[in-house]
């Protein structure tokens, strides 16, 4: 049986105001932000995660990793993520929502994570070595903002692959390839989670010119189209094949 790591949940106070670099001179010099626990009523919600994973992410500041940061790993992550969050789901989903909470979650918990995958790596005084990257801690309401935090963007992948009745093999096919992910999450496809999974599906064997072909094209479909008249899982994956047979000079 995994041995867990519980953390009750906090949110950082004043996310908006925070710039990459203060974010990065905090993390440098390991000083601490000004963050509160997210309670609902009287009780504390707390974030449960497996401390193999944490092992794993800490172990790649050091010159022995005992993991590889690929999309496999990722999705075993987002997983546990996903997971973690459900008792807050549950207390108060619109909570999800809050800016706060993620980059809590990036700066805390799952800083290894964050520096090491989108930050460069480690400097020599432990925070990341590249400022400009520190976008990644920080999030907002917008569909770019969601897709460009860290965190954020694994568990929204995940999320996608519940909601869509899918499989591990959807979940590593939306998490495989950046620009893949950036073109579903940060268009309206990625709002319908069937949708997103069947792109990621078929999409995710293309070339990376053929990828941004299809998805111009599919967003030039579902600009004129409303999504509720796909209303089944049959339908979206007739309507991906033809941008995808489009987008790669095939024909269906």
């Amino acid at each position: 049986m995994s041995d867990f790591r519980s953390f009750p949940l906090q949110r950082i106070l004043g996310h908006e105001y925070l710039s990459v670099e203060e974010i990065h001179g905090v993390l440098s010099r390991g000083s601490d932000f000004s963050r509160e626990e997210i309670r609902v009523g009287n009780s504390t919600v707390t974030f449960r995660i497996e401390e193999a994973l944490l092992a794993g992410l800490r172990s790649l500041g050091t010159k022995t990793p005992t993991i590889k940061l690929d999309h496999v790993f990722e999705a075993r992550l987002a997983e546990a993520i996903h997971e973690g969050l459900k008792p807050l789901r549950k207390a108060d989903p619109n909570l999800l929502r809050d800016p706060g909470l993620w980059t809590w979650l990036g700066l805390y918990p799952l800083r290894d994570y964050v520096i090491n995958r989108w930050c460069g790596g480690v400097n020599s005084s432990g925070g990341p070595l590249r400022t400009d990257r520190c976008t990644y801690f920080l999030t907002s309401d917008s569909l770019q903002g969601q897709a460009r935090c860290a965190v954020r963007r694994i568990w929204i992948a995940a999320d996608a692959r519940e909601r869509a009745g899918g499989g591990s093999a959807d979940l590593l096919n939306l998490l495989k390839l950046t620009d893949l992910y950036t073109g579903i999450f940060e268009r309206m496809v990625g709002l319908d989670a069937e949708l997103a999974v069947e792109v990621a599906a078929q999409f995710v064997g293309l070339s990376e010119d053929e990828r941004r072909r299809g998805l111009r094209l599919l967003g030039a479909v579902l600009s004129t189209t409303m999504l509720e008249v796909l209303d089944s899982r049959q339908q979206k994956a007739v309507l991906v094949a033809a941008a995808k047979s489009e987008a790669s000079g095939t024909v269906i």
